[in-house]
């Protein structure tokens, strides 16, 4: 009991401090230019059209348009308040970590934890009006729930994963395999795992028919979406390597945030990665033969993870072969870390259980010195793991519209060139900020009649010969603001 104590403290105070550094982070950071083409183009369709999932595209999350709708009207449109769905979910997402680890001893309980909500690349996406970060927490909901519902034989358990998971397709529709994967996972689990008193020939009867009942539910509530969204022929995920190169390298990457790349520490890691998902069956496997091999370990929820996991990757390899989607990477392919996560304190507290205490404690002490640095190293509002050159949109826009009002120019024909890529966020500022006298933002590139000129570190110097002299240089994001001097072109 102490030690259960002790344990649910740290979580608790380790979930409050890493909300409150998302909840800073949300605050600050510049909108991305996915976070605003959703808000531009698809927050203000009717109800209707977002439910039905109208506009099919890779950019519309269906669940994370409604949050942001229903946040818009309750909080404004600010980045904060846009962002809440997420930092919500990322409230959901560490109780369930909590959850999920509770049964272990108090190191692996508190030292699996800080490895779930200290990895940047998963944390960044709770902080920003995107489908992913809704998508891990309910995800993580569905993995409880799975185990509680062959742990207890209970209906509410069953119900609550196919809930989960249905939420977590409608948020990413990359999960739909996992939906699938964890039925197989229920299925494999429950036949291992039939010592339960409650068990009886017609409660399982019982739950089948739950089960195929929920399915179909399931199948009603995701087929108009997700229809639309193979007739837009929407379902590309970016990975055309290999499953190992695309899939198994977007976790490597995200586990040596700042790392150069090069092929050893990512043949190490993807080595060490499939290590770690093949060690739990041959676990299971040992001790379901032996009876007597780490019985305090929690086999259920390990057997649960380990197979969702693999019936997902190998899921996603059959996709690929039989249908030429794309391997699943960078943050499509991001979902199924917190199970790689979870699966490294359940082993770890199975060598403990087995006579390796010090080094099982050694090891997870190792990896909280690796991840907690790392994490404060690379989390905060000028840092991302997918949009860096992003970073200081926001300031750029603040800067020239202060350059403006000390101008007291009353032009509203104010033109502003830029790359492509910071187009949505620089039409998401000047939009929620009433920019009047911004001219509508496009994505032709640097024209005569442009005053501003936003482009990245390097072009100024190209940009000088037609007027533009540097007005704020961003180096984290590697971008110049540039202004027409008076004597150049001007569209004012």
């Amino acid at each position: 009991m102490e030690r259960w104590r002790f344990s649910t403290w740290a979580m608790l105070l380790l979930g409050v401090w890493t909300l409150a550094l998302a909840v800073h982070r949300a605050d600050n950071a510049s909108f991305t230019p996915d976070e605003s083409y959703s808000y531009l183009h698809y927050v203000h369709q009717p109800l209707g059209d977002i439910l039905t999932h109208k506009e099919a595209f890779s950019n519309n999350h269906l669940l994370n348009t409604l949050g942001m709708k229903c946040a818009e009207q309750l909080f404004g449109n600010s980045e904060l308040a846009l962002r809440t769905p997420n930092l919500l979910a990322l409230c959901l997402y560490l109780a369930y970590a909590a959850l999920l680890l509770r049964s272990l001893s108090w190191p692996f309980a508190a030292g699996g934890f800080v490895l779930l909500c200290t990895n940047v690349h998963l944390m960044e996406f709770f902080t920003l009006a995107r489908g992913y970060g809704l998508s891990f927490a309910l995800f993580l909901m569905a993995q409880f729930h799975l185990a509680q519902s062959i742990r207890t034989h209970g209906r509410r358990h069953l119900v609550l994963f196919h809930a989960a998971s249905v939420l977590a397709s409608l948020s990413n529709f990359t999960l739909l395999t996992a939906h699938i994967a964890g039925l197989i996972a229920y299925y494999i689990a429950r036949s291992t795992h039939d010592d339960h008193p409650r068990k009886t020939i017609a409660g399982v009867r019982q739950l089948d028919l739950l089960n195929v009942f929920l399915v179909g539910l399931s199948f009603m509530v995701l087929w108009i979406p997700v229809q639309q969204l193979m007739q837009a022929n929407m379902l590309t995920f970016h990975g055309t390597s290999s499953f190992y190169g695309s899939t198994v390298g977007t976790w490597v990457r995200s586990a040596l945030p700042g790392i150069p790349m090069s092929r050893f520490p990512l043949v190490t890691g993807q080595v060490l990665i499939t290590l770690l998902a093949l060690a739990p069956i041959i676990i299971l496997a040992r001790e379901r033969k032996s009876g007597s091999a780490g019985l305090e370990t929690d086999s259920v929820l390990l057997a649960t993870v380990s197979i969702t996991f693999l019936a997902t990757c190998m899921g996603a390899s059959i996709e690929h072969l039989l249908f030429g989607v794309d391997h699943l990477k960078a943050r499509y392919a991001l979902f199924l870390l917190p199970l790689l996560l979870l699966l490294v304190p359940l082993l770890l507290q199975f060598l403990c259980n087995v006579g390796y205490r010090t080094a099982s404690q050694a090891i997870m002490v190792g990896v909280l010195l690796w991840c907690v640095p790392t994490f404060l190293r690379h989390f905060g509002p000028y840092e991302s793991v997918e949009w860096m050159h992003e970073v200081r949109t926001k300031d750029a826009m603040a800067t020239m519209e202060a350059d403006h009002n000390a101008a007291q120019v009353s032009n509203d024909h104010v033109h502003i060139g830029n790359n492509w890529l910071f187009e949505p966020a620089m039409s998401y500022y000047r939009d929620v900020w009433k920019l009047h006298w911004l001219a509508p933002i496009d994505r032709n590139g640097i024209a005569q009649h442009d005053t501003y000129c936003y482009v990245f570190q390097g072009d100024e110097e190209e940009r000088s010969d037609d007027g533009f002299t540097v007005l704020a240089r961003f180096p984290e994001s590697g971008t110049v603001l540039l202004k027409r001097s008076p004597n150049g072109h001007s569209g004012e």
